[in-house]
């Protein structure tokens, strides 16, 4: 039998609550996860998630390897590096100044060259993603982009029947997901 149909004020009511649960649940999730990966885990750690009621297994909290990250300090230099290596992957590109691009619009270029910024380098995306790849996976050095390591974070998988259980425990008051993590006073070793 087909679900009655709600007035449509209580339809909008339950967008709206879903809507701000959402938000509020990715924001809980972001800093829980952060919390677990900083606090409470450190690198290799993989911990079972049980019901407190059942010690049923409800899922698996892992911490994932630290990652090098490259980042641009200095674009230009940038563009230098890709243009020795790459030559092919340079481009000249010309934009409109913020100011007159009304006029520029209605004007082609040829006509009108003064509207124009001077041409400026680009390069092609594959060949910066290939850079910075390149300076993050084997640490050679490429004038002005910076390698840090971006920290492990907490992988969480759930078992297929999670979700009804954790509907359980959040009627029951047992879980708030909403709820935010303090700072760890335990280690890792004592998280069963």
């Amino acid at each position: 039998m087909p679900d009655t149909p709600v007035p449509l004020a209580d339809a909008l009511l339950v967008v709206d609550a879903v809507s701000a649960y959402a938000k509020a649940a990715k924001t809980a999730e972001t800093e829980a996860r952060d919390r677990i990966a900083t606090d409470y885990l450190t690198q290799g750690d993989r911990m079972t998630i049980r019901d407190p009621r059942t010690n049923a297994k409800l899922g698996t909290v892992s911490i994932t390897d630290p990652q090098a990250v490259a980042e641009v300090d200095d674009e230009e230099a940038l563009l230098d590096y890709i243009a020795h290596e790459h030559p092919e992957a340079i481009d000249w590109t010309r934009t409109v100044r913020p100011e007159t691009i009304g006029t520029a619009v209605a004007v082609l270029a040829e006509h009108a060259p003064e509207l124009l910024t001077p041409p400026r380098r680009t390069a092609a995306d594959w060949a910066r993603a290939e850079a910075l790849k390149l300076a993050a996976d084997s640490g050679e050095p490429i004038p002005e982009v910076a390698v840090r390591m971006k920290r492990g974070h907490a992988m969480v998988r759930h078992e297929r029947d999670s979700l009804d259980r954790y509907r359980e425990l959040v009627a029951a008051g047992t879980v708030d997901p909403l709820r935010a993590l303090p700072a760890a006073s335990v280690d890792a070793g004592q998280v069963a």
